[in-house]
């Protein structure tokens, strides 16, 4: 839902944040689908154990708020007096 509102006001980072987003959630889902578990194959002993597609997801949030915080999209009016949202 959030892409689908923010489509028009996409800016150049938050594209490819968004698709980072998206693509982690779907590979998680597909790899869920197969035996019902998400398997995480990254250990590196200091850190929890992820996969390719939490790195993505957590990449591109990272990437999604570093873009807004640089760069906030201006609030439009909606014209019926409400505030937008929702």
């Amino acid at each position: 839902m959030v892409a689908w509102r923010t489509g028009a006001a996409l800016s150049r980072g938050r594209l490819p944040a968004l698709a980072l987003v998206l693509g982690g959630a779907i590979a998680n889902v597909v790899d869920r689908a197969g035996d019902g578990v998400v398997t995480d194959y990254l250990h590196s002993g200091w850190f929890p154990t992820f996969n390719i597609a939490d790195t993505a997801i957590v990449t591109g949030v990272a990437l999604l708020v570093l873009v807004t915080l640089r760069h906030p999209t201006p609030a439009t009016p909606s014209g019926d007096g409400t505030s937008g949202i929702g």
